[in-house]
């Protein structure tokens, strides 16, 4: 069995994937080097924990806690069912917002929030999704959480349903697409030809 280990003894700077940078580049949605700013930003002195999956960023905000879960290696497996699609990967992540309810509701420990789900510009528009720690004194229980439940055993289960529902998503769209193409080259042929 793997080690998770989210202590503060084992946290690191963490610097932003270039799955990240890539897709903003290859899906038009960087027009200058200004429109990186909001990734930057997300990234701005980020530490945190690294695992096969992706990172765990960690962050204090005041007396509270907040880990946020990047899920780098889901783009990389997705990469092939993205090509041609023009989907960023904050707009497939917001697609998401109801599977990660769903695996995470009635999980969390008293102390922990599930956060970063709203809809409209999110402040970490990356992220599967992030909990918080509200409670100080509630830090060290959600770090046992994280070690013993989330990473071991829920986040798996959910990152694996999150693959297999953006698949279908870019498969049904990328189908759309062909359609589409189809028709329009169908449109596109003089109608005594298309009888």
């Amino acid at each position: 069995m793997a080690i998770h280990s989210v202590r503060p003894a084992h946290r690191q700077p963490l610097g932003i994937p270039v799955q990240y940078l890539l897709d903003q580049v290859h899906r038009g949605a960087v027009e200058c080097s200004g429109s990186l700013t909001p990734l930057v930003r997300e990234y701005d002195d980020a530490t945190g924990h690294t695992f096969a999956w992706g990172q765990l960023i960690e962050q204090r905000l005041g007396e509270q806690t907040l880990w946020r879960v990047m899920p780098v290696a889901l783009w990389d497996g997705l990469e092939p069912a993205r090509q041609g699609s023009e989907l960023t990967i904050w707009e497939l992540t917001a697609s998401l917002q109801g599977v990660v309810r769903e695996h995470l509701e009635g999980e969390l420990p008293p102390a922990l929030v599930l956060t970063g789900l709203q809809d409209g510009t999110r402040r970490s528009p990356h992220s599967l999704f992030s909990l918080l720690c509200t409670e100080e004194h509630g830090v060290e229980e959600s770090r046992d959480w994280l070690e013993r439940h989330l990473l071991p055993r829920l986040l798996p289960v959910l990152l694996d349903t999150c693959e297999a529902k953006l698949s279908m998503l870019l498969t049904v769209a990328h189908g759309r697409a062909k359609t589409a193409r189809a028709l329009i080259g169908m449109l596109a042929q003089p109608e005594a030809s298309r009888t």
